[in-house]
């Protein structure tokens, strides 16, 4: 972020300015409660691993996971 904050948003390229944009949705759909729109914003074909996870994930594995802590709070 604080790379960001010395940047302004006329020196953003359309790739930057997208990126952006995406993450602000991203905030905004957390702020709601909407765990389904994030996992619009994912590659189908998508594998990552999350931080308290024994292995990495694919898409589905992690939207259950993020459905899962959600249900909890």
């Amino acid at each position: 972020m604080a790379l960001l904050s010395s940047v302004s948003a006329d020196e953003f390229t359309p790739d930057d300015t997208a990126v952006w944009q995406m993450e602000e949705t991203d905030w905004r759909d957390v702020q709601v409660d909407d765990v389904n729109a994030p996992l619009m914003l994912w590659r189908a074909d998508l594998v990552a691993w999350a931080c308290c996870t024994s292995g990495p994930s694919d898409t589905s594995r992690i939207g259950d996971r993020v459905k899962n802590i959600r249900n909890k709070a």
